[in-house]
């Protein structure tokens, strides 16, 4: 077995031994991970993140930690997962994922899923060897998991078994829109004064800065690596591109950072799919539990000041048809390698913190206030809407799961068979598109579920 193999298998253990639990039949979690759920089990949908450094690990705690868990949890998965938010606490350094029974709330009520969560090392471009091999090994969990659906008894249904079915990929905003950056300092040129015989004074003479640090000559762009990678992980797995480290940007260069990512995703013929249907997906609202900012201005959406209040008017957010690509943000909790102290929570104390409560209904964990970053004029939350896009993206991924589960399993999944047969799985080193140097041709990969229009992803998923 060479290091790739055993790196992604590391946790296998923790996604095999999963014991079935009360009132799953046929939960995929037991004996070898190799069984389908029995017809009527709970549905499971698998998230994977990948890209760039900054937010990836964050934001899958902050999708696990504002779910509702369901009563029907095993203690096997409270442990896998408590393991899983433990190695939250240090920079990822191989694929890993944990499973968890949770309760997604829809307009027929709590519906139970089983969430799987799949966190990846961080795309560094610039080191070209690491970067193609953490994309086979990411191209090879997901294949992996096919590979498995493969070894299913024909004459059992399969409703999605445990395939990635949405792939979140995070884009570096200032590898799109650099932030300022000084120019290099004025050199001294001597100069003798007119009508003077005294030794030159030294007067400065002041430059352009050079065109790659002025604002107005810097055409916003997406890197190409990422819309190679973006592709290549399309071959097998529905993605959605968002923002990292939104809390960075202001109004302005956030706006161009969408604007430079959707021209250049268009210009490749990618898009934004399902995610493009539709506005806001019933974003809760709790305006009772607001907090607002003991210092600063507060902003409001609409770009002007509040009647009869001293602040100023705030810039202009970015217009309705720029509601995407989200844009994310990560609370302090959940921050590491900052040299800020922090206790990291015990095996007990996160299995006691993820344990479901014994109050029904539970109570609701979007309340605003908890998952917040501090900042000396102020505070920005996380679960408010007019400072982060969590609140959509989370309510559009469950939103659209259904469509995502369909399109995975009698797309994706059918395409892969056709690819491989059901005797020629993957070797864990195969590519199943173009390395990152080469550029992408827009005939050798079939677009999913990012690149699809609405029109189109509905006519694939027509009976």
């Amino acid at each position: 077995m060479n290091s790739a193999d055993h790196r992604i298998r590391l946790d296998d253990p923790d996604r095999a031994a999963q014991p079935s639990s009360a009132g799953y039949p046929g939960n995929p979690h037991a004996g070898n991970g190799h069984e389908a759920p029995a017809d009527g089990a709970r549905p499971e949908f698998t998230l994977l993140v990948a890209g760039c450094r900054g937010g990836k690990t964050s934001f899958l705690r902050l999708l696990l930690d504002t779910c509702n868990i369901s009563p029907n949890v095993s203690k096997d998965q409270l442990t896998s997962i408590a393991k899983f938010v433990q190695g939250c606490g240090s920079h990822t350094s191989y694929i890993r994922s944990a499973t968890i029974d949770v309760e997604v709330d829809t307009d027929d009520g709590a519906k139970p899923l089983g969430l799987t969560l799949v966190d990846t090392p961080s795309l560094d471009f610039s080191d070209d060897q690491a970067a193609e091999h953490l994309m086979l090994e990411t191209l090879h969990h997901v294949d992996s998991r096919f590979a498995e659906g493969i070894g299913l008894s024909e004459g059992r249904k399969n409703p999605g078994f445990r395939y990635v079915h949405l792939c979140i990929y995070f884009l570096d905003p200032d590898q799109i829109v650099p932030p300022s950056v000084p120019g290099p300092p004025a050199p001294v040129v001597p100069r003798t004064r007119n009508g003077s015989f005294s030794q030159p004074d030294q007067e400065p003479v002041i430059l352009e800065p050079p065109v790659a640090t002025n604002p107005l000559l810097f055409r916003a762009a997406l890197p190409k690596l990422d819309i190679a990678a973006i592709r290549r992980l399309s071959g097998r797995v529905n993605v959605l591109p968002v923002i990292a480290r939104a809390d960075l940007l202001s109004n302005d260069r956030l706006a161009a950072v969408k604007v430079a990512i959707r021209r250049d995703l268009a210009e490749a013929g990618i898009g934004f799919g399902i995610f493009d249907m539709d506005g806001q997906y019933g974003i809760p609202q709790h305006p009772d539990e607001r907090v607002e900012p003991p210092n600063g201005y507060a902003n409001h959406t609409n770009g002007t000041s509040a009647p009869n209040s001293n602040s100023p008017p705030t810039s202009p957010v970015a217009p309705a048809i720029l509601r995407l690509p989200y844009a994310l943000i990560s609370p302090d909790m959940y921050s590491h390698s900052d040299g800020v102290p922090r206790r990291p929570p015990s095996r007990h104390e996160l299995i006691q913190q993820y344990s479901p409560p014994q109050q029904y209904p539970p109570p609701s964990k979007l309340a605003r206030g908890k998952f917040i970053r501090s900042y000396r004029w102020g505070i920005v939350d996380v679960l408010d809407p007019a400072h982060s896009d969590f609140l959509s993206l989370r309510s559009a991924i469950f939103h659209h799961m259904d469509t995502l589960q369909k399109y995975t399993r009698e797309y994706l999944f059918e395409k892969f068979k056709a690819e491989f047969g059901p005797h020629h799985p993957p070797s864990s080193r195969h590519s199943v598109a173009q390395p990152l140097t080469r550029p992408p041709s827009p005939l050798t990969d079939t677009p999913l579920a990012c690149l699809l229009t609405p029109k189109t992803f509905a006519q694939v998923l027509a009976p």
